[in-house]
């Protein structure tokens, strides 16, 4: 499993996901608020009409702030930090706890991945920098 794919993995467990939960219902495994595949909203979280799409598209957010992609408006990239990607992805504003989604992300991605990872690894070790 390539490290993109470990930590939307690890995303979508911290998120829940099973039967029955938010993300499993509407098939958006990273309980995006806004994603360009969406078909609808459900209390402000995207909507997929697959699976696959929402997978799709976690993985194109993923990828696009790891890049500081322009369209993200996160001021994300490369050198950002988990605990810094996790302040905007989950932000205590709406009552979530970034560094330990930060920590749980590390930790799932030191097992998966057989290297170590902390809530300070940069981004570009999830997919490398644009150009």
């Amino acid at each position: 499993m390539r490290v993109l794919e470990a930590f939307a993995d690890a995303i979508m467990q911290y998120e829940g996901w099973k039967p029955g939960s938010r993300s499993w219902r509407n098939r958006n495994p990273g309980n995006m608020r806004h994603a360009t595949m969406q078909v609808g909203d459900d209390g402000g979280y995207a909507v997929f009409a697959t699976l696959g799409d929402g997978w799709e598209s976690l993985l194109f957010d993923i990828r696009a702030k790891c890049q500081g992609a322009p369209m993200t408006k996160t001021g994300l990239g490369p050198e950002s930090t988990f605990e810094e990607f996790f302040q905007v992805w989950a932000p205590s504003a709406d009552n979530n706890h970034p560094a330990q989604y930060a920590k749980f992300v590390a930790e799932c991605l030191t097992k998966t991945c057989q290297k170590p990872f902390t809530p300070e690894s940069k981004l570009k070790t999830v997919y490398p920098a644009l150009g």
